[in-house]
């Protein structure tokens, strides 16, 4: 059964105690569900078409359906510009995210690498008049973070290393596809650093009648990081 694991040569539980659980340490596997995520384009700000100028971009939903990474999109321009999103992460930390999308002949998109718990505001500054109508939501595809459009969810739990989730399983419109039993998944999870950390991504394109059921069972190192705060 599921409990705290075995930590050597530290003390009991006592008034004055100052250590620390590791995540690593409490041993039970946490399974996280997403189901029938958005794939709107603007589920989470939209802005107006105001010419020259940087703006503020209107906030629709302050948190996303599930922890994730965002699109930033621009259609109906003909200039690329910078957005600028601010907001928390996942575990509470406060974050601030600035893409910038290329001049195209009708707009461009591009995905973000940080994972949001929440967004509290967001700006596009375009380069020239002409700027088309911002905004900030979510992709469709699987890939590399540079992908326009690519998604990724955001874990539960931090973990140490993409073997620190031991499976995914798919539901394609109602047909379970398992990812475990010696299949490579470790392209498919991101365990740290800048590029969407603690998050995993599906097998193809994201639908709206997408599941899935992810098991992990999570190394993370805790000692010396800062406590989950701010929400």
């Amino acid at each position: 059964m599921s409990g705290l694991g075995e930590m050597a040569g530290m003390p009991n539980f006592q008034p004055g105690f100052t250590g620390r659980v590791q995540q690593k340490d409490i041993d039970q596997y946490v399974t996280d569900y997403v189901i029938h995520p958005s794939i709107s384009a603007t589920y989470m700000a939209l802005g107006t078409n105001g010419g020259g100028g940087g703006s503020a971009i209107g906030i629709k939903n302050a948190t996303p359906d599930y922890p994730r990474n965002f699109l930033y999109q621009v259609t109906g321009g003909t200039v690329g510009g910078t957005f600028t999103a601010i907001g928390i992460d996942p575990f509470g930390g406060a974050q601030t995210e600035s893409v910038t999308i290329g001049t195209a002949a009708t707009g461009g998109s591009k995905s973000g690498t940080a994972i949001w718990g929440s967004l509290s505001a967001g700006t596009y500054f375009p380069i020239a008049a002409n700027n088309g109508t911002p905004s900030i939501g979510f992709g469709t595809k699987v890939g590399a973070n540079s992908t326009a459009g690519a998604n990724w969810f955001g874990l539960p739990v931090k973990i140490g290393g993409s073997a620190d989730v031991r499976s995914i399983t798919w539901i394609n419109n109602g047909t379970a596809t398992g990812l475990n039993g010696g299949t490579n998944i470790g392209s498919m999870v991101s365990a740290g650093g800048t590029n969407s950390p603690h998050s995993f991504q599906g097998t193809s394109g994201v639908a709206i009648t997408d599941e899935y059921v992810v098991t992990i069972k999570t190394t993370f190192d805790n000692l010396g990081k800062v406590d989950m705060a701010n929400f």
